[in-house]
């Protein structure tokens, strides 16, 4: 197992080279790919092979994406220091002085058999996954960590993000994560974590457990912990936060444990519990990429085809995060979150991307290029208080009722429509 030689990020997230004003897609100098086919990508990313085809670049068995791919010699940049254009995506800090990172999972869906090897296996073909980091305060995802290998362990992975671990830092994962080795070496670089327990982790408890207060899922207690250290290193200390909920988990559990080596002094059992449930917000960023973005084409056979159209894809996202942050600084937090359906946002984009480029020549492109953070932070917020909120009004559907038992016609591989509504008057 690999991670995608085409698609791995660029590190130091603070170092001063990083600090471009613009997130972009490096190419090899002598086949860069057009702006405009690359802006067409970003706004169509499940067209992004015949936009690659109509524009000329090299053609393979399959299609032109993977070429694509093979263009990015340096690597998709994905992490990146935030401008002033892009903090105002930001959202309300959570109680930690430094930077709040959410990471999970993604494992790219079974495509179609497309490929000479896949033709003959009913098996469904995964051609890929990949590890997000959310950040929190910019409700954008600023790091990935791809690999080929559907059928790879996400913890192997986790040694190239320990490489990104910096100083108040702090990273919050679900359980599959909670390895004492990425535990230990994410203190070792003064960071800080919280996840949830996995089984496999063992720890001796230091003293009683306590009940110190409630939130909104159910009540919380706090317990002191020790986990024994790896390759002869002394033990850890960690805070155990135990959530006895109201309401059990998608799962069937009613509690959840989590482990935490921040301080008391910087975040109390409640918060730590707040901060954890808000992990979701990266579970709900992957529904938007899939939904909003096609970010999961799964004609893509080949893995760098369908990892580099997932990066493509968070790229996109991050472009839209900056767009709703403009309407949210003009028109409200509240309204922006109710009543404005991303998904519109999203269509408007892609349908009116081929006119804007025809209705605006290059040369106008290019001035954008040449302001500065204040100008264009300034132009975003002209153009967001012009914006008619009513066509994007979002449409909130009711609580969905239980399905029915499904009794009738078991023995029958299907039925007449039209007929079961005729007997039904």
């Amino acid at each position: 197992m690999h991670a995608c030689p085409a698609l791995r990020p660029r590190r130091n997230l603070r170092a001063k080279t990083c600090q471009a004003r613009r997130c972009c897609l490096p190419c090899h100098p002598r086949r860069r790919l057009p702006g405009r086919v690359f802006r067409g990508s970003i706004t169509r990313p499940a067209g992004s092979l015949s936009t690659l085809r109509s524009a000329g670049h090299p053609d393979t068995a399959q299609d032109s994406l993977p070429a694509g791919g093979h263009l990015c010699r340096a690597g998709l940049i994905t992490r990146w220091v935030p401008n002033e254009v892009s903090r105002y995506v930001r959202s309300s800090l959570p109680p930690h002085p430094g930077l709040t990172w959410r990471k999970d999972g993604n494992c790219i869906e079974a495509t179609e058999h497309r490929l000479e090897v896949l033709r003959r296996t009913p098996a469904g073909p995964l051609p890929g996954k990949s590890l997000v980091v959310y950040d929190a305060s910019l409700a954008m995802a600023i790091d990935v960590f791809p690999c080929e290998d559907g059928h790879a362990q996400e913890r192997s992975l986790l040694a190239e993000v320990l490489a990104t671990v910096e100083a108040d830092d702090l990273w919050i994962w679900d359980r599959n994560f909670c390895v004492r080795g990425f535990l230990e070496g994410i203190a070792g670089r003064k960071g800080h974590f919280i996840g949830r327990h996995h089984k496999g982790l063992v720890y001796s408890a230091l003293g009683p457990e306590r009940f110190v207060g409630t939130i909104e899922t159910g009540a919380v207690y706090e317990q002191s912990v020790e986990v024994a250290g790896t390759d002869g290193r002394p033990a850890a200390k960690y805070r155990l936060i135990r959530v006895r909920l109201k309401k059990a988990t998608r799962d069937g559990d009613m509690e959840l444990r989590i482990l935490t080596s921040l301080p008391k002094s910087v975040a109390n059992a409640q918060q730590v519990a707040e901060l954890y449930r808000r992990r979701w917000d990266i579970e709900t960023t992957f529904q938007k990429l899939e939904k909003y973005l096609n970010s999961e084409v799964n004609s893509l056979g080949y893995p760098k085809a369908a990892l580099l159209a997932f990066c493509v894809a968070l790229v996109a996202y991050n472009v839209l995060a900056v767009v709703a942050a403009a309407l949210r600084r003009v028109h409200g937090d509240d309204v922006i979150a109710q009543k404005v359906s991303g998904f519109y946002i999203a269509g408007e984009l892609a349908r009116g991307h081929e006119g804007v480029g025809i209705a605006i020549r290059p040369k106008e492109w290019s001035r954008l290029r040449k302001l500065s953070d204040a100008a264009y932070r300034d132009l975003l917020l002209e153009i967001a208080a012009t914006v008619d909120l009513s066509k994007y009004k979002k449409h909130v559907r009711g609580p969905k009722k239980p399905p029915p038992a499904r009794t009738q016609y078991l023995n029958t591989p299907h039925v007449s429509t039209a007929r079961l509504l005729r007997d039904k008057k």
